[in-house]
């Protein structure tokens, strides 16, 4: 009876031996997948971050490349500076594989030029209106101009005639392109020039009034 006892007893501890170790196996093989998990997610992740990022940079280049196509550098010429300055600042930190540095700027380089090209509708229609309204007033200010010339050629003013003169018909060419350009949607450089053509009638004006200021009884 004590032998079936102790046969018993034997077979009980040697089963609950091999459970503690089926259970040790089992936890030792858990912790083994889990640090492989580990070490495989952090080669993927190192390598991820080591790679040049010449995606970004490309994606960069085509979309400011649109952003000009779509005149982002007349009429949101900042943002569209902006763009361009990340991109060659991304291909710096590229060169020196700093690539986490370089792919942030590149992503930057792309979206200010999505935003110099959401602007760029917007910016062009008000240049246009400001342009349309400086062309009026230009046009009437070379008409007071002209009649100003005309008072001093008459009164004998001491001017440079026949560069006033000059001067004049240069502006009324000036104006006709400026309209042209207008006419054309070359807004950006019609603004430019109308801005231009305006200054230095004003400094023409000046100059005769001046003239004029100078010689008593006139």
């Amino acid at each position: 009876m004590c032998l079936r006892r102790n046969t018993f007893s034997h077979r009980m501890l040697t089963s609950e031996r091999r459970e503690s170790r089926n259970v040790y196996c089992m936890k030792r093989k858990l912790e083994i997948l889990y640090a492989s998990f580990v070490i495989i997610f952090l080669c993927v992740l190192f390598c991820g971050c080591s790679k040049p990022p010449t995606q970004e940079i490309e994606n960069a280049e085509q979309t400011i490349a649109l952003a000009k196509e779509k005149e982002a550098d007349l009429y949101a010429e900042h943002l569209f500076n902006q763009a361009e300055a990340s991109l060659r600042q991304a291909k710096a930190l590229m060169q020196g594989n700093k690539y986490k540095d370089a792919r942030k700027t590149a992503q930057e380089a792309s979206h200010f030029a999505l935003q110099a090209i959401s602007q760029v509708e917007q910016n062009k229609r008000e240049m246009g209106e400001e342009t349309e309204r400086l062309i009026l007033e230009s046009e009437k200010f070379l008409a007071e101009l002209k009649m100003l010339a005309a008072r001093a050629i008459k009164n004998n003013v001491s001017i440079e005639r026949d560069e006033i003169l000059s001067s004049i018909g240069k502006y009324e060419i000036d104006m006709l392109e400026i309209k042209e350009q207008f006419r054309t949607q070359n807004i950006r450089q019609a603004y430019h020039q109308v801005s231009t053509t305006m200054k230095s009638m004003k400094d023409k004006k000046e100059t005769i009034q001046h003239a004029f200021d100078l010689q008593p009884g006139t």
